[in-house]
């Protein structure tokens, strides 16, 4: 059966479609946008993900809290409100200062996301069976994005890899309308579920995606990941026949 193309102008202003590789400098900027800011929560607290620079070697993240107020990639932090120089890794140890006849030198804090992380994540998901980029745009400005493919040790379960929306356009249905691609392309693929996993500090990410039928499915990361995902959680969305009460951990294996 051939499968329908799934993008189109859903309200007089937005339109999605396929990522297209003259998109990726677009979507490089709001991955930064989206996971190395802040989200302002309902209940006066504050959730990022704390994505903004990392070492190079480790790959241990930093927030934006913990780099300097003049901007220099990563040389100061915070200690007891005050901002010192950063001469080694927060995990691995490496210096980060200059190579000199005492230390070693040789780490460095990058961006954590750059064309080429956002390039190897593009390659994967559309080397993933039925992987699918959407990406929502407004007068040409790219406000949000969805990636997510057939999960390839359960074809007929989705997996939601990875949706944003830019800071400052959220609460106006961007995320809504890109989960529903998402629907229409389960529907297609006669898949029994859809899950996805996020931050259970999050608020509001975990609100849309209940208001979307998404629910928890009690699963949480193994104990090896604690240290980098102590928080994070799997939401699964039944979508039909296909799917029992009685399968919801069946999918969560997924490289």
């Amino acid at each position: 059966m051939q499968e329908t193309t799934l993008e189109g102008r859903l309200n007089d202003a937005l339109w999605v479609r396929d990522f297209s590789e003259a998109d990726l400098p677009q979507l490089t900027a709001l991955y930064q946008e989206v996971f190395a800011g802040e989200v302002a929560l309902s209940d006066g607290t504050v959730f990022s993900w704390g994505e903004y620079m990392k070492c190079s070697r480790c790959g241990v993240k930093y927030g934006r809290d913990e780099i300097g107020p003049g901007g220099e990639p990563g040389y100061q932090v915070a200690v007891d409100g005050k901002w010192f120089p950063l001469e080694s890794c927060k995990r691995c140890g490496d210096d980060f200062r200059p190579a000199t006849s005492s230390t070693q030198g040789g780490a460095s804090l990058m961006p954590f996301w750059s064309d080429v992380s956002i390039r190897e994540i593009v390659a994967s998901t559309l080397g993933r069976p039925g992987g699918q980029i959407k990406l929502a745009f407004r007068e040409g400005e790219l406000l949000g994005f969805a990636m997510y493919f057939v999960n390839p040790y359960a074809p007929d379960v989705g997996y939601l890899a990875d949706i944003g929306v830019s800071p400052d356009r959220r609460g106006k249905g961007i995320a809504t309308a890109l989960l529903s691609f998402v629907d229409q392309w389960a529907v297609q693929k006669r898949l029994s579920s859809v899950y996805l996993r996020t931050d259970q500090r999050n608020l509001a990410a975990v609100r849309l995606f209940e208001k979307n039928d998404y629910r928890s499915t009690g699963l949480r990361e193994p104990d090896t990941a604690v240290e980098d995902f102590p928080w994070r959680i799997y939401m699964q969305k039944r979508l039909g026949p296909f799917g029992s009460p009685g399968d919801s951990d069946r999918g969560l294996e997924v490289d």
